[in-house]
Parts: structure tokens; C-alpha cells; sequence
């Protein structure tokens, strides 16, 4: 063997393991390649799925919120009328307690044949009933009073 037949076989053999290492690097690209490409798919999939659930997320709220206007009119509303029946309840309900007393101190009076007490910083006084047969010096009123 010669040292040009050496030479020229080292040649092949790096050109053969040349040729080999390239074919190996092809290969581990093409399957990074696809891969890549099903990683990116699933991510992408994943991405899609994802945004239409926040999608449905956000029309379902934004129906409320559209009606959520026409909700607070309609509890104001509502309030603002329970409001008014309660305070025109509590209301009517004073006027009679007025009445039922204003009916009681109208008895009491026929019932005391219209004396009052009255005082002031002079004494104390009993204010008589108009046409009252007692006469007095003292006025209280406008009206004949008798001192304590």
C-alpha cells in the first residue's frame, strides 16, 4: 500500500463519515422539526380552548352587567315605594294614636267639668270652669283661678 492509496482512503472515510454526520444531524433536525410542530400544535390548541372559555366568561358577564343598570332602577324603585308605604303606615298610624288622644283628653275634660291645673312662677292655680259660681281675684289664662 501506498502512502497516496492511504491518503486517498482517509479521504473517503472522512468524506463517508462527513456524509454519515450529516445525514444523523437531518435526521435530529426533522424529528425536532416535528416535534416542535406538535408542541407548538398542542400549545396552540390549548391557547384556542382556553380563550374561548374566557370568551363565554366574559359574555355571560357582560349580560349581566348590561342588565345591571335596569336592576338598580328597579331595586331603587322598589325601595323608595316600600319607603313610602312604610312611612305613610307609620304615619296614619301616629294621626290615630293623635285622635284616640285628643278623643281621651275631651273626656277627661267633660269628666272634670272643665277644671285645669296650671302653674306659673307665681304658684300653683286651678283654673275654674267658664259660668263657675266662685269668684275669685285671680286670672289665669283669661279665666277666674283659684291659688293652691
Amino acid at each position: 500500500m501506498h502512502l497516496g492509496d492511504l491518503e486517498k482512503n482517509l479521504q473517503q472515510k472522512l468524506e463517508q463519515d462527513k456524509h454519515q454526520a450529516n445525514q444523523i444531524r437531518q435526521q435530529h433536525l426533522q424529528q425536532f422539526q416535528q416535534d416542535s410542530r406538535h408542541t407548538f400544535k398542542d400549545a396552540l390548541s390549548s391557547i384556542d380552548k382556553n380563550t374561548g372559555q374566557i370568551t363565554k366568561q366574559v359574555l355571560m358577564w357582560s349580560q349581566w352587567v348590561a342588565y345591571l343598570p335596569a336592576a338598580t332602577f328597579l331595586l331603587t324603585l322598589v325601595g323608595t315605594l316600600g319607603g313610602s308605604w312604610g312611612m305613610s303606615q307609620y304615619l296614619t298610624s301616629q294621626f290615630q294614636q293623635i285622635q284616640t288622644n285628643k278623643a281621651t283628653l275631651n273626656q277627661l275634660k267633660q269628666e272634670t267639668w272643665g277644671i285645669e291645673l296650671y302653674q306659673t312662677n307665681q304658684g300653683k292655680f286651678i283654673i275654674l270652669p267658664p259660668n263657675s259660681p266662685h269668684k275669685t281675684d285671680w286670672k289665669c289664662k283669661g279665666k277666674p283661678c283659684i291659688k293652691l
